[in-house]
């Protein structure tokens, strides 16, 4: 059975709390508290009163002695009865298993990178086509620097995934409102509101909840804008790097942007 902290002063001869507090500088209520919650002793006093004592800290906190052999987990511990021959095969397979691991984790990585790089032409063709809408397209594009197009295009992707975020939360939270009106069963309370559900202004607190709602489908869904973000800038990245030009190649239109890598 693991000893306390009383347990420990005790064999140190300090027959009393108050004796022991004084010893160690502590206030007496401080240590009454220790001695009454030792896991809750901070990490730096708790060191300071195991080496006062000349034990671990474990003991000092209450936790029960940990062997080495504890320590070893099963597959260690089957893994050491094996035979010279047994380990053999047990490494080789080890061996096989990290690298079919390998293996898959390299697949899902390059499916990854082949879905963001169509995602990357479809919002590079959105962008292209935003900037062509623009009355003063060509000269912003003719000799614009790297830094700058890239830049403009992280700007323009977080309007965009903003936006289609904020559509999905409309339309979650409106069709969610439909089928409220039409089975007259709404999907949780509205917590603070007095209006009844038959009040308008019900409608719309319910609707606002439901909003908040939908950033969390989109994010389960989709995960957050941030991370998006950066999966498509890599992407961004990955297909422009190299030489000093920079070629845009949208899948909706025929025209491309040239610009210098400067």
């Amino acid at each position: 059975m693991a000893k306390n902290i009383q347990d420990l002063r005790r064999e140190a001869g300090y027959r009393s709390a108050k004796d022991f507090a004084e010893a160690m500088g502590i206030a007496l209520s401080t240590y009454n508290r220790y001695e009454n919650q030792p896991e809750a002793i901070p990490l730096k006093q708790a060191w300071a009163i195991a080496d006062f004592l000349g034990c671990s800290i474990d003991m000092v906190v209450g936790r029960e002695p940990v062997s080495a052999e504890d320590m070893r987990g099963d597959v260690q511990k089957f893994y050491d009865g094996l035979s010279e021959h047994g380990r053999e095969m047990m490494d080789g397979y080890m061996e096989f298993v990290s690298f079919k691991e390998a293996e898959e984790a390299e697949v899902r990585r390059e499916e990854e990178e082949r879905k963001y790089a169509v995602l990357l032409d479809y919002y590079e063709s959105l962008f292209l086509k935003a900037l062509s809408d623009d009355p003063g397209y060509m000269e912003r594009v003719m000799y614009v620097r790297k830094p700058d197009i890239r830049e403009s295009f992280l700007e323009f992707l977080r309007n965009e995934l903003e936006d289609q975020k904020d559509r999905m939360r409309r339309r979650f939270a409106d069709e969610a409102v439909r089928q409220a009106h039409k089975s007259g069963t709404y999907l949780d309370g509205l917590e603070g509101l007095e209006a009844g559900p038959d009040d308008p202004g019900y409608d719309e607190a319910y609707r606002q909840r439901l909003y908040e709602q939908g950033g969390l489908v989109w994010d389960q869904a989709n995960g957050t804008i941030e991370d998006e973000l950066e999966k498509l800038m890599a992407a961004f990245d990955r297909a422009h790097r190299g030489g000093r030009g920079m070629r845009m190649r949208p899948l909706a239109l025929h025209t491309t942007v040239e610009y210098m890598g400067h």
